[in-house]
């Protein structure tokens, strides 16, 4: 009972937030997350492709909206993309520990 409770507030939260964000690259990055939280899948999908034509960051929110979907095929590319696109040694430590996360994914 608990749970359910907890879970509609904060989705009434969530949906709040993508009232409030703007359309930056940063702006559609968080609704992405937001979309990808709230289970609208698709539409974090859109917006995170929108994302990653400016920020390589996008691709690791693609990576772990594919991953939550099952299709490890899509997560894999993506998760590729963002590690070869980061700045060397910006993030690529993180990247590599998030890996670890996932079973038998071998980069190269």
């Amino acid at each position: 009972m608990f749970f359910r409770k907890f879970i509609r507030i904060n989705q009434k939260i969530l949906k709040k937030a993508l009232e409030i964000s703007g359309n930056k690259t940063a702006d559609k990055l968080k609704k992405g997350r937001i979309h990808s939280l709230l289970g609208e899948q698709e539409k974090a999908i859109t917006l995170l492709e929108e994302v990653t034509k400016e920020d390589p960051e996008g691709y690791y929110y693609l990576f772990l909206v594919y991953d939550s979907m099952g299709n490890s095929e899509k997560a894999l590319e993506n998760l590729k993309k963002c590690f070869m696109l980061l700045p060397p040694l910006v993030g690529k430590r993180f990247l590599c520990e998030e890996l670890g996360k996932v079973r038998n994914v071998y980069l190269f």
